[in-house]
């Protein structure tokens, strides 16, 4: 393998271990997959041939063809720089691709028919205890993952699980995940739109907004900053598990970002 393949698959392998704290589980293992069929390919342009034609991955393909090529016209030294920016470029595409793709309906199906299956079960009830318990039966509004669709579940998802572990991340770091964290709500904030999902529409626009404030104030790496997103993943993901009241706790959650306190530097 020559030296461009060799430094396609140094940025492949940077692009995974830049993904590892962004995808999903299910998704780190599927990347690791394709980086494994690079890796074992005698030509990095069969592999790419083949990822063009996946859907949802053509602009992946594509970008690593583009580096590939550009790699082998201009006989670059593979700066650590350059690495780094293709590898970012790279992440971006791949990121999107897995973005796109729809959550496991069967692993969803499977955790639903499995609460369902853990239920116990209980005699019929008598008519007249029944007419007793829908007069004191507390009204709830529904879970916050049964107002969502299977993608904008898995966008929720991804976005507690980065924001809750922005405190762990160097300043340098948090400028790169406030990156993915906008194309997160900018899908989501369309997918919302359009399935008239307004308290749902209404937090991914807070996050773009709470994006850009942080960011032309020059705050992205603030460690308050990242305090306020550690708390809001937290919640989040308190909310995702909680059993009533989803509308409520989401329309909490963003109050949180509407704090101006972090808005300016100190």
């Amino acid at each position: 393998m020559d030296n461009s393949n060799q430094y396609m698959l140094q940025v492949l392998r940077r692009t995974q271990i830049e993904l590892q704290d962004s995808l999903i589980p299910a998704h780190v293992e599927k990347f690791h997959h394709v980086l494994d069929k690079f890796e074992r390919a005698p030509s990095v342009r069969n592999e790419i041939l083949e990822l063009k034609s996946v859907k949802g991955f053509t602009k992946a393909a594509f970008t690593i063809q583009w580096i590939l090529e550009r790699v082998e016209h201009s006989n670059e030294d593979f700066s650590t720089e350059q690495l780094d920016a293709d590898a970012s470029l790279l992440n971006d595409k791949f990121f999107e691709a897995f973005l796109s793709e729809p959550y496991g309906t069967a692993e969803h199906t499977q955790t639903k028919a499995q609460h369902r299956t853990e239920q116990p079960t209980q005699l019929p009830k008598s008519p007249s205890a029944t007419v007793r318990e829908k007069k004191t039966a507390p009204a709830s509004s529904p879970t916050l993952t049964d107002i969502l669709d299977q993608n904008l579940l898995l966008a929720f998802q991804r976005f507690a699980d980065i924001v809750s572990k922005m405190g762990d991340k160097t300043p340098s770091e948090r400028k790169s995940i406030f990156a993915v964290l906008g194309m997160i709500a900018k899908s989501s904030v369309e997918s919302a739109k359009q399935q008239n999902k307004k308290e749902v529409h209404e937090f991914f626009e807070s996050v773009i907004k709470f994006i850009t404030a942080v960011d032309a104030a020059g705050t992205t790496q603030d460690g308050r900053v990242a305090e306020v997103m550690r708390d809001v993943g937290e919640r989040l993901n308190a909310a995702l598990k909680e059993k009533s009241n989803g509308v409520e706790l989401l329309t909490n959650i963003n109050t949180i970002l509407k704090n101006p306190d972090v808005m300016s530097k100190t």
